[in-house]
């Protein structure tokens, strides 16, 4: 259950997410959910891109090398070059069950 996610700036509200990591075989953007509790069915999405870019409110899915899921939910999102403090990402996640 490791996932070695990866992440840089889009802006306040969006941000993009990489399948770069040794431990990271895909990535995935959840469009048409947005409550982890909600089944998300990830063979549903596209694998195929090396980076997504999610917007607050939005799901994004690490697949790990052992075919593990991990969905991630954006709360929120600060960014020190555009007026923030500090950077920051909040959200919550669940590793979901297949």
């Amino acid at each position: 259950y490791r996932f070695d996610t990866q992440w840089s700036k889009a802006s306040k509200e969006f941000i993009h997410f990489y399948n770069d990591q040794p431990t990271i075989k895909s990535v995935r953007l959840i469009k048409d959910v947005s409550n982890l509790d909600e089944q998300i069915k990830p063979e549903k999405y596209d694998p195929s891109s090396r980076a997504r870019t999610a917007g607050v409110g939005r799901i994004a899915v690490f697949e790990n090398n052992q075919g593990k899921f991990l969905a991630v939910k954006i709360l929120g999102i600060k960014d020190d070059s555009r007026g923030d403090d500090s950077d920051e990402l909040h959200f919550k996640y669940k590793i979901l069950q297949g």
